[in-house]
């Protein structure tokens, strides 16, 4: 992300307009998944890892999935996806690029899949037999999602405004040779629509919170109270238990934030 707004601040980006046209089909090569990118999560993104696996925030968290840091300049606490090291490529990877090597040989299509699953290997690891693939497809983050589109949230501070803005960032990579597509069906598909709805919303609440200056570099225990709320909400368990759609576990998160930014005293124990 700070390379995005490096490339847009030098020049090197172009804002574009929702008519503009491109090529793309992601293939799960794990070709843009790599190098220990910067992929900047969201409480929704989040969410929706927790229901595809039936996991706690906290578990997610452990697994090293994801970790908190603090951005250096607002001192807020941001979500960034943990990459891990994959001997075969030896390079970091996203944590949710696969790989499967089954000898064909020795599984018939029509047998239990050697991965355990209970499946025929046709209905389940053929498919991606010898190569990557993304685990989490159907519940890739926002930022994954967008792809080849990167996307900067603007605030206009005379009319208090927020805009979404698009660029492309797309590598060379086969994928760019897919099907055609217009930005502004790309943006309106509806899980992107609602990822991009709720980037929007945390984006505004992270303003709340950084207009209140209650968070400072001395002192670490507020930092870590917003992270918590934010990015390990199963925590507040409480309030919030795992079957509780993402629409009801956020009005817990900005009612929690609202309290904590009037009375922050009142949440350090």
């Amino acid at each position: 992300m700070d390379n995005l707004y490096k490339d847009i601040q030098e020049g090197k980006l172009e804002e574009l307009d929702l008519d503009y046209k491109f090529r793309f089909s992601c293939l799960q090569c794990g070709f843009c998944c790599t190098n220990n990118q910067d992929v900047f999560l969201t409480p929704y993104d989040i969410y929706r890892w927790r229901k595809k696996f039936d996991i706690l925030t906290i578990n997610l968290i452990k697994n090293g999935v994801y970790e908190s840091v603090t951005d250096i300049n607002s001192l807020l606490p941001v979500c960034k996806m943990k990459f891990v090291r994959i001997p075969e490529v030896d390079r970091m990877v996203c944590p949710f690029i696969k790989s499967i090597y089954i000898d064909d040989k020795e599984v018939g299509r029509n047998d239990p899949c050697p991965c355990g699953s209970g499946n025929k290997y046709k209905k389940c690891c053929e498919e991606h037999n010898g190569k990557f693939y993304c685990e989490i497809w159907e519940t890739r983050p926002t930022l994954c999602r967008l792809y080849p589109m990167g996307s900067i949230i603007k605030w206009d501070k005379k009319s208090d405004e927020y805009k979404i803005s698009y660029y492309f960032v797309g590598d060379i990579c086969k994928g760019m040779f897919g099907p055609h597509h217009k930005l502004e069906d790309w943006v309106e598909d509806e899980e992107v629509k609602k990822s991009l709805d709720y980037g929007l919303k945390y984006t505004q609440l992270l303003k709340k919170i950084a207009d209140k200056k209650i968070i400072i570099e001395e002192d670490k225990k507020y930092t870590e109270v917003v992270a918590n709320v934010l990015y390990n909400y199963d925590n507040l368990n409480y309030l919030v238990n795992k079957d509780m759609e993402f629409e009801e576990i956020w009005k817990v998160i900005t009612d929690y934030i609202d309290g904590f930014i009037d009375k922050p005293e009142d949440y350090i124990s």
